[in-house]
């Protein structure tokens, strides 16, 4: 016999008018909104992403046709996209492999890897395929399951940079806080009225305002400066050793060259020879160090990348595919074991011929290493043979197929390296200017004399030089100070390189002179400490690749004059004079430092609200599947017989009771005691009016326990314990 109970939860049952609704179906229109229209915007879709509104409130009307009477409206909108996917399946394929190629281009912007787009055959509309998705994702979104599948997707896009933290994502944040608090409302056995409608928005308004404030206000260049220092700390942490001599293009308060016996490499080779080994390779010059090239600024050359490294050419391996085409296969064996170097990258000498290269990464720089040890092979050689090969194809040109095909991939890759490798600030542009001003030089053996000749008369060798730390870098170095160690001398020597217009990088590593390897014997053990860390520039050779270009004091020998210039090679070519170039230049940066500041903090409110947010959304599911269980529990004590539904309708009373300061007996504990013993203990049937004194005797314990509990105990009942 089934009795009604004033214990009985009937909340999740009630059937809601359209007015008690509204808060909800407004919570709904702010995340489905916000959540389209940040998905819209990010796509790039060529619709305005206010056009996400019209997606929110048509998730907002399901909301409010959603009581008992209606409830089909959602499903059926649901299943009549489903209807209309069917029989656009084409159309939908096309429109939402494009958005995925969107994401593709994105993701190789942002990592500086190549992904392969997807095959859009056919009609491809975009626009309505991201439309049906998101409605149906957007009808459903009150859906504990769906809506963190929205919030995650979302935390995604913002933690990739996909998605930006503007007035969508706030009005997302907004929402899903409004839906957070319109499902603990009913729970609390709160009735939704006006003020409490007006209360449930007060915390994710406030939760908006903060996040505007931070988004807005935050000091210029703060959030930047944490980050780079973060990321250098963990740099250091995770791959440097604290003997590592060389600053890795970070010269802001550059100190002396202090100069170690700590190994860092461990090499073996078949041939002891002079050696270069590259490891970090600066790509642009800030006015303070030199950093990679940006993913974003290299993702337009990622078709060229792919189609390079599918014919099998790499930057880091150029010069040995040169000598290899020249008909050079003179292969040597070396080993490397990283001891203490920095072990983000490998070190490789020039002519490299078989490591195992990311084929999908774009750029050449920086390898990273695939282990503490490795073995390669690389063509042993110099100057000399680099320009002779240079020579060689170009009598091969025309002639033979392989010498062709590899100037085809070289000249391919040559177009990226003029495009990148010619950057120099204005402050450095200016003083190379002024010292080479009215230079006839055009030639590469013109140009590297006049290089040489200011440096070995306007410069002074010194490992005790202190940088200034705060003008250019290479301006103070060659008009103020004009005292330093490699990093500046090579600083110098590539930036002049790229004045008269030769692309030319910055390269830190080690550095073995021919002296002291010809001391060793083949295979025999090689350590490299610290004091082989250098830093040389290197330049580009059309035809060969990139070959170093030594400048500094105590490291130079006679293998440049010993090169083949006056064949009719490199040394015949003539190079113009550049202008400041604006390819990868970057200036003292104040530029606009509030758009900095929001790009800047992208991922760190994404992080903290998204794991708020997904918190609150586990908790809702976890309260929501107990106090399921509680309801069960207490309907299957209304619907228990006399004798069974009295015993347990006691025992629930007597656990409210537990750890309460209650006079129980004043309520009819002694009568309800009675009865739940003859209950447990005899055959006698109870009857409904002793059932219903133990009902009214557990209503008048519950009653009691709400007014002595305090306001933590009746949380802590309701919501860990799940009592009431």
């Amino acid at each position: 016999m089934k009795k009604e109970s004033s214990i009985k939860i009937n909340i999740l049952q009630k059937e809601k008018s359209v007015a008690e609704l509204l808060p909800e179906a407004f919570a709904v229109f702010a995340t489905a909104g916000g959540f389209s229209a940040m998905l819209i915007k990010a796509f790039a879709i060529g619709t305005n992403p206010a056009f996400g509104l019209l997606i929110g409130l048509a998730a907002a009307i399901c909301v409010l046709f959603s009581g008992k009477k209606n409830g089909k409206f959602a499903p059926l909108a649901v299943s009549a996209i489903c209807i209309a996917a069917v029989f656009a399946i084409s159309v939908l394929r096309n429109g939402l492999l494009v958005l995925g190629n969107n994401l593709l281009e994105f993701l190789t912007a942002a990592t500086g890897r190549i992904y392969l787009p997807f095959e859009a055959s056919g009609e491809s509309l975009p626009a309505v395929s991201l439309f049906l998705l998101l409605i149906s994702i957007c009808v459903l979104i009150k859906n504990p399951v769906v809506l963190a599948f929205a919030t995650a997707l979302t935390t995604a896009g913002l933690l990739i940079g996909f998605l930006s933290t503007d007035f969508w994502f706030l009005l997302f944040l907004f929402g899903i806080a409004g839906i957070t608090f319109n499902v603990f409302l009913p729970l609390m056995g709160k009735k939704t009225t006006a003020k409490s409608a007006v209360s449930v928005f007060v915390v994710p308004i406030a939760c908006v305002l903060i996040c505007a404030v931070l988004i807005n206000f935050v000091p210029a260049g703060f959030s930047k400066n944490v980050r780079s220092f973060a990321e250098k700390t963990a740099h250091s942490v995770v791959f440097d050793s604290k003997t590592n001599a060389m600053p890795e293009g970070d010269f802001e308060n550059l100190g002396a060259f202090v100069k170690n016996d700590a190994p860092a490499l461990e090499i073996t080779m078949e041939k002891p020879q002079k050696l270069y080994l590259k490891g970090f390779i600066g790509e642009v010059y800030n006015g303070m160090g030199w950093e990679e090239i940006e993913n974003k600024d290299l993702a337009e050359y990622a078709k060229d990348f792919y189609i390079l490294h599918r014919n099998g050419f790499f930057g880091q391996s150029a010069v040995s595919s040169a000598l290899e085409a020249t008909g050079k296969q003179e292969y040597s064996a070396m080993s490397i074991k990283n001891l203490s170097a920095c072990s983000k990258r490998a070190y490789l000498p020039y002519a490299v011929a078989n490591y195992s290269f990311d084929s999908l990464k774009i750029g050449d720089v920086n390898t990273n290493s695939f282990g503490k040890s490795y073995e390669i092979s690389y063509i042993p050689g110099g100057l000399s043979e680099w320009y002779k090969a240079q020579v060689d194809l170009s009598e091969k040109q025309d002639a033979d197929a392989i010498a062709d095909e590899h100037l085809a991939n070289e000249q391919l890759y040559r177009k990226i390296v003029k495009a990148n490798y010619l950057g120099i600030t204005e402050e450095a542009y200016a003083a190379i200017d002024r010292i080479f001003a009215g230079s006839e030089a055009a030639t590469a053996t013109e140009i590297i004399s006049e290089i040489l000749l200011y440096i070995e008369k306007g410069v002074t060798y010194d490992e005790d030089f202190y940088s200034n730390g705060g003008t250019d870098f290479a301006a103070f170095f060659l008009e103020k100070s004009a005292r330093g160690y490699s990093v500046h001398y090579a600083t110098a020597a590539t930036l002049m390189l790229r004045y008269f217009g030769i692309p030319a990088r910055y390269i830190e590593g080690y550095f073995l002179p021919a002296e002291e390897a010809a001391e060793f014997e083949p295979g025999e053990n090689i350590i490299l400490t610290e004091n082989h860390a250098h830093a040389w520039a290197e330049y580009y050779l059309e035809g060969v690749g990139w070959i170093p270009f030594e400048v500094t004091p105590g490291y130079m020998d006679d293998e440049l004059e010993k090169a083949a210039f006056s064949t009719n090679g490199e040394s015949s070519k003539r190079y113009e004079q550049s202008e400041l170039p604006e390819t990868n230049v970057e200036q003292d940066r104040p530029k606009d430092d509030i758009t900095e500041a929001k790009k800047d903090y992208t991922v760190l409110i994404a992080v903290s609200v998204s794991v708020f947010v997904l918190a609150v959304i586990a908790a809702i599911v976890y309260v929501f599947v107990m106090r399921k269980k509680l309801k069960k529990a207490l309907l299957a004590i209304d619907n228990a017989d006399n004798k069974t539904g009295a015993a347990m309708r006691f025992g629930y009373a007597q656990k409210l009771s537990e750890g309460a300061d209650i006079d129980a007996k004043s309520l009819g504990y002694d009568e309800a005691f009675a009865i739940n013993k003859e209950a447990l203990f005899s055959e006698h049937p109870i009857t409904d009016d002793q059932r219903k004194t133990v009902d009214v005797y557990a209503e008048k314990i519950l009653a009691e326990c709400k007014k002595k509990w305090s306001v933590w105990q009746k949380l802590k009942n309701r919501f860990v314990k799940f009592i009431y």
